[in-house]
């Protein structure tokens, strides 16, 4: 009923319906239903032992289960450029050499490994933002608010000593920017956003932390 054809390195079956390809020389299959459904809307697409080259999943794919937390729709890699405002005008700029960062996203979250450097400035006022984050900032926060998401980063570059401790890095939902605060060594030990002031001209440091997209 169905029919094998070999040519130059490829055999064929073809039963009037579908179609199979194998072509030995690209390791590939192809197979090829002529009105375009599937029977009972799935199909088996191999062993635990099949490979594939270059596989696209436009829809997403269900890990572990069909619900909607099971579906991975989105996994992606690259590089970001980033800024260095200041919250109420002007800001520092990024030194030649140290422009991006970069990030690797899975599903809804968003990994970023960042180095950091400032190299003079422009009439920084304000607090210290790094602008720029590859995808948009979640607005969920948990309880708590927005201060629960602080990430530890290094510094270097303080011009004065009432955040010489410890500093984190907040995100701010709904942008794409992060916070940059310090934890000094006064009795209250309270963290509060790093400003012009409070860094020389040129400062520099590294962070690395995952964040939620809303996206």
């Amino acid at each position: 009923s169905g029919s094998i054809i070999t040519t130059s390195g490829s055999i064929g079956l073809n039963n009037g319906n579908t179609a199979l390809t194998v072509d030995d020389s690209t390791n590939s299959i192809h197979t090829r239903l002529s009105n375009g459904t599937l029977r009972n809307g799935t199909t088996d697409i191999g062993k635990t032992d099949s490979r594939f080259k270059d596989l696209y999943l436009s829809g997403g794919v269900h890990l572990g289960g069909t619900g909607a937390a099971n579906k991975l729709e989105d996994y992606e890699e690259g590089e970001f450029a980033y800024s260095l405002p200041c919250s109420t005008s002007g800001g520092f700029y990024v030194r030649t050499g140290y422009t991006k960062g970069f990030y690797t996203k899975v599903g809804r979250l968003v990994t970023i490994h960042l180095r950091f450097e400032s190299q003079g400035r422009s009439s920084p006022v304000g607090g210290i933002t790094i602008a720029g984050l590859p995808f948009v900032v979640d607005s969920a926060t948990p309880t708590g608010g927005n201060a629960s998401f602080q990430y530890p980063f290094t510094l270097r570059g303080m011009s004065g000593t009432s955040h010489d401790v410890n500093f984190y890095a907040i995100p701010t939902p709904n942008t794409s920017n992060v916070n940059m605060y310090g934890q000094g060594s006064t009795s209250s030990h309270s963290a509060t956003q790093l400003n012009a002031s409070n860094v020389a001209t040129n400062f520099e440091g590294g962070m690395s932390f995952t964040y939620k997209t809303s996206a």
